[in-house]
């Protein structure tokens, strides 16, 4: 539910998450000759590991069943601007632009996906994980030539708490005073942690 999602959640590094489900599915890759790689950015979450398995593992499968044999996987993980995107890209058969909104309901596949065991619920529950994130779900072309899925999550600026201070000026005694508060409450329900002195901030502050 999300009521224990947000009780569970923690600082979670999204680039490990993918390397263990890589790891884990590389048997079955290979056994159909796939090739899949890893690219982008180490990024940190606030989220539970479960889910972030879950949806990339989902991702990665579908990548791998519905893709032929000596088809290309590529996973990529990347900070742009103020969004996180999490993408899979193969180089499978794709699926057509009027399939794209079914597939991601319940027990719905494309047609060329038919002749391939499966549930249908791959998608559907990448979309709940997704809502979850307040992330969005898009399908695209793949420039490798299949489909590519991506989840996008549009995060709060990060800047240093310093910069915060100082642009708050008379009020930055305040803010100084209450940093140790306001950082334990962003850690907990927040959307990203970083190392260092950079957390998510916005520059009102409750009097």
């Amino acid at each position: 539910s999300p009521e224990t999602f947000v009780e569970q959640k923690e600082a979670v590094n999204l680039h490990f998450v993918a390397q263990e489900v890589i790891s884990d599915l590389y048997g079955k890759i290979e056994t159909k000759q796939q090739e899949i790689s890893l690219e982008g950015d180490e990024i940190w979450l606030n989220s539970v590991h479960f889910m972030l398995y879950t949806l990339l593992q989902n991702l990665i499968t579908n990548a791998s069943n519905y893709s032929p044999e000596g088809a290309q996987i590529v996973v990529r993980i990347e900070q742009l601007a103020s969004n996180v995107v999490l993408s899979v890209a193969d180089s499978g058969p794709g699926i057509p632009i009027s399939e794209r909104a079914s597939v991601l309901k319940r027990f719905n596949r494309a047609a060329q996906a038919k002749t391939t065991t499966g549930s249908g619920l791959g998608l559907a529950i990448v979309l709940q994980i997704a809502a979850l994130h307040n992330a969005n779900v898009v399908l695209d072309d793949a420039k490798i030539g299949g489909l590519e899925v991506k989840v996008e999550r549009t995060l709060y600026k990060l800047v240093p708490v310093k910069a915060v201070e100082d642009v708050a000026g008379s009020r930055g005694q305040a803010l100084r005073q209450r940093r140790e508060k306001y950082e334990r409450k962003r850690l907990e329900v927040g959307d990203t942690v970083r190392s260092g002195d950079l957390i998510e901030v916005e520059l009102s502050v409750e009097s």
